[in-house]
């Protein structure tokens, strides 16, 4: 999570600022290079992600997400530091879809790393503090970066971020697998409980329907009488 709110508050939302007011000479089209590669490499390609991670193993996407993300990125933010158009696109655009890889199944392994009775509390609390941690702070250790070492020194922040990201994940995955379950198995006996559950009650409603239907022909029976 702290490696996806780091790259997305700071080097998307805020990357037309970095391109326009830092870099020296500024990129032209900065606002529309941000929006599209934001658009396409970013909000398109972290649907599919998810997607596949229904098929795949969610941890190990977003492990792949973290690493790509931390090695990548520095490299293309050197890319836009040259303050070409064309090249600054395909770099952020890079950069969009290498994070995607996190982004995509993030939502859906949060709610199933929870078990139901804590899910949406432990899901808020972690994704909600790692915001405040790495977005909240990403844009000040940019700037402090940008003024001491150069505009390419921001890219540093991004394998920082990608190593706690991983890390994480792992424990998280160790810990899972530790309490006997993972986030599946949980919501499969969830699943399968409310299953059970509907069963019992078609079971109750058709008894009551013969039921009825047996005491309406009783009646009739006696009405002949």
């Amino acid at each position: 999570m702290l490696s996806h709110d780091a790259s997305c508050l700071f080097f998307f939302y805020r990357m037309a600022v970095y391109m326009e007011t830092i870099l020296d000479p500024p990129v032209k089209g900065a606002f529309w290079i941000n929006a599209c590669a934001s658009f396409f490499g970013h909000s398109i390609p972290s649907v599919c992600m998810g997607w596949i991670s229904d098929k795949y193993d969610r941890v190990t996407m977003m492990m792949i997400g973290a690493v790509g993300t931390g090695l990548v990125s520095p490299i293309m933010i050197w890319v836009i530091s040259f303050s070409q158009t064309v090249p600054a696109f395909f770099a952020q655009f890079t950069i969009g879809v290498v994070s995607s890889l996190f982004a995509g199944p993030m939502p859906a392994w949060l709610g199933e790393t929870f078990a139901p009775h804590v899910r949406l509390t432990a899901g808020s609390l972690g994704y909600n503090v790692a915001i405040c941690i790495s977005s909240g702070f990403s844009p000040l250790l940019a700037t402090a970066l940008v003024h001491r070492f150069g505009p390419v020194a921001p890219g540093a922040i991004y394998p920082f971020f990608a190593v706690l990201s991983f890390v994480g994940l792992f424990v998280a995955k160790r810990y899972t697998r530790d309490n006997g379950a993972n986030g599946r198995s949980q919501e499969v006996g969830v699943n399968q409980a409310l299953i059970d559950l509907i069963a019992k009650r078609n079971a109750t409603t058709e008894a009551f329907k013969l039921y009825q239907s047996n005491f309406s022909r009783t009646d009739d029976k006696n009405h002949r009488v």
